[in-house]
């Protein structure tokens, strides 16, 4: 049985949608939270690629530090 915290959606479209696991930095000097979002579509011109393995770059580890002036925040670092 699913707590209200675990209850599944009941609409197909939603349950069926791809989904891509991302850590997203809300404000600076804060931790990156892991967040489920909707795989976006390609538009024209463009691909979608799975990627089997990433890195944080250094200039994200400066906002996260909050080293960085005006950053724009959410920043999302996403992995399928």
């Amino acid at each position: 049985m699913y707590t209200t915290s675990q209850a599944r959606s009941f609409d197909p479209a939603e349950r069926l949608a791809p989904t891509m696991r991302a850590m997203v930095l809300n404000a600076a000097l804060l931790p990156l939270e892991l967040e489920r979002r909707n795989i976006p579509q390609p538009g024209p011109g463009e691909l979608r690629l799975r990627v089997l393995a990433c890195a944080v770059c250094r200039t994200d580890l400066h906002v996260v530090d909050g080293e960085l002036p005006l950053p724009v925040l959410p920043k999302a670092l996403s992995t399928p």
